[in-house]
């Protein structure tokens, strides 16, 4: 087999799995969307050819495995302020989780040749199972997001937050103000002193929003965003 028939048979099995009934396959990206009102839920697979490993080198492809999700809530006030283009900015995922963000293997070899691929499936698909499991739980409200991306920095400080990148700045202050708005203005100090650090080590993405943060935070406080279904 080649790249795209080894794909084709595992895309094949997998959209037939009760674990994914509710997702729908996009094969140009490799990757499974279940389309909710509130946004989406993704789980994804990079790919690429490898052996299997220095003592047996078969050839084959590695699938790494993602899953994320998006909030639209958490986005769509910030369109007008974006240096993305809209279409990126939409397609983008609120929150994500890979097997190694816990240290796990992320090794997932299916062969050219065929052999073992029933063995190689039925694995693939348990860690399929158990990441989603992992990953959905911790992210099926904006109160559990809340609670399992924003709490930490609170109660640990700026340290703790990401220190690349500028969408996640902004996604963190509106989840705040949506779930926990006693708590915002600490989140938003804790943010500021983890912005003013980005932008002294010249994390570039930052950089491009350096002089309209001040703006871009005070339309945010403007929005009433009482009523929000947080559960």
């Amino acid at each position: 087999m080649n790249t795209k028939e080894l794909l084709d048979r595992i895309f094949e099995r997998l959209k037939e799995e009760i674990c994914l009934k509710d997702f729908k396959l996009k094969r140009s990206d490799s990757e499974f969307i279940r389309r909710k009102n509130s946004g989406f839920d993704q789980i994804g697979f990079g790919h690429y050819v490898t052996v299997k490993s220095h003592s047996e080198p078969d050839l084959g492809l590695n699938l790494r495995l993602y899953f994320a999700n998006r909030y639209d809530i958490l986005h769509n006030w910030f369109e007008k302020y974006s240096m993305l283009s809209l279409e990126i900015l939409r397609c983008e995922s609120s929150f994500s989780y890979t097997p190694k963000n816990l240290g796990l293997d992320d090794m997932n070899f299916f062969s050219f040749d065929g052999d073992d691929f029933d063995t190689a499936y039925d694995s693939f698909l348990n860690e399929i199972i158990t990441g989603a499991d992992y990953f959905f739980n911790r992210v099926n409200s904006l109160k559990k997001c809340y609670e399992n991306y924003i709490v930490p920095a609170i109660e640990s400080g700026s340290s703790v937050l990401p220190d690349e990148g500028s969408q996640w700045v902004l996604k963190y202050l509106a989840l705040t103000r949506i779930v926990s708005p006693k708590n915002y203005p600490l989140l938003k100090s804790l943010i500021l002193e983890r912005v003013d650090y980005m932008i002294k080590r010249n994390e570039p993405n930052i950089i491009l929003y350096k002089d309209t943060m001040p703006e871009i935070c005070a339309f945010l406080e403007s929005i009433d965003f009482r009523g929000i279904n947080v559960n």
